[in-house]
């Protein structure tokens, strides 16, 4: 019998090709959005966010790397705002967020956790 481990923290970074981003971890390969047509098709980016959300029952937090593109990231925070308060609504532990900036004066990223505490 397969017992699956279940991890305590996902690093992804929002968009796959804008740059390389190595966590803790390594070079991280897990990305929300992999080919975005249109940036400003905030339907299939709220989508996308969404179904991957649907891939986190493994996991017990997002470590997120800010990659690029505001739209992705607006979309991405409102899927995963709205998916916390159906969690909480339904008496469930809701998925704790931690985003990464890059700082370009110490060239490592920053982070903070969403929404600020």
């Amino acid at each position: 019998m397969s017992v699956m481990r279940k991890w305590k923290v996902r690093e992804v970074a929002l968009c796959e090709g804008r740059h390389d981003v190595a966590g803790p971890n390594g070079v991280i390969e897990d990305f929300i959005y992999h080919n975005i047509e249109n940036p400003n098709d905030f339907r299939q980016l709220q989508a996308t966010a969404n179904d991957w959300l649907d891939t986190m029952h493994d996991f017990e937090s997002i470590h997120l790397y800010v990659t690029g593109l505001s739209q992705a990231l607006t979309c991405f925070l409102a899927r995963w705002t709205t998916r916390n308060l159906e969690m909480l609504s339904a008496g469930s532990v809701p998925i704790p967020l931690t985003v990464f900036h890059w700082n370009r004066d110490t060239e490592s990223y920053d982070s903070h956790t969403f929404p600020l505490r």
